[in-house]
C-alpha cells in the first residue's frame, strides 16, 4: 500500500446543549479529522482528545502537535500494510494514544485486502464497541495525477 497524502484538519462544532462535568462546562468541541489518501481510496479518522488536558494528558492542541510533528512523518516514511503496521511504527512514541489512534482506522480502510475484514470485525463487535463511525470513499484517478 502506498500512502500518498495525509491531511489533518481541525473543525469547531458548537454543541446543541452544553456538556458539563466537574472539570467545567463545554459549549463547543474542537475536533481533529484525519484523511488518508492511498491508491484511489480515502480513509477518515478522528482524534477524540478533549479540548484541555483535564481528563488525561492529551488535548486537541497536543494531539495536533504529535500528529503533525511526529506521527504523520513516521507513517509517510514507512511501509504500511494495515493498522497493525501503524501500531508497530508508532510504538517508539510514548503515550498520545488518541492522536495515534486517529491514523489506525484510516490506514486500515486504505488497505484494499483488509478493509472488508476490518468492517466485519466492527460489525461483529458492535455490541461491545460504541459509536464506531467510518467512511469509505473511492475515487477515480484524475487525468492530472
Amino acid at each position: 500500500m502506498k500512502l500518498e497524502q495525509i491531511e489533518l484538519r481541525e473543525i469547531q462544532m458548537p454543541l446543541v446543549s452544553f456538556f458539563e462535568t466537574s472539570f467545567g462546562r463545554t459549549t463547543e468541541r474542537r475536533i481533529l479529522l484525519v484523511r488518508v489518501f492511498s491508491e484511489g481510496v480515502v480513509g477518515y479518522g478522528e482524534a477524540t482528545s478533549p479540548e484541555g488536558p483535564f481528563y488525561n494528558h492529551e488535548s486537541t492542541g497536543t494531539a495536533w502537535h504529535i500528529l503533525r510533528d511526529f506521527v504523520i512523518p513516521c507513517i509517510l516514511q514507512a511501509s504500511v500494510q494495515g493498522p497493525a503496521d501503524v501500531a508497530a511504527i508508532l510504538k517508539p512514541i510514548r503515550g498520545h494514544s488518541m492522536a495515534k489512534a486517529a491514523l489506525k482506522l484510516p490506514c486500515g480502510i486504505c488497505t484494499p485486502e483488509s478493509w472488508k475484514d476490518l468492517c466485519m470485525s466492527f460489525w461483529e463487535g458492535a455490541s461491545t464497541v460504541s459509536n464506531v463511525v467510518f467512511r469509505l470513499e473511492f475515487r477515480k484517478p484524475s487525468a492530472t495525477s
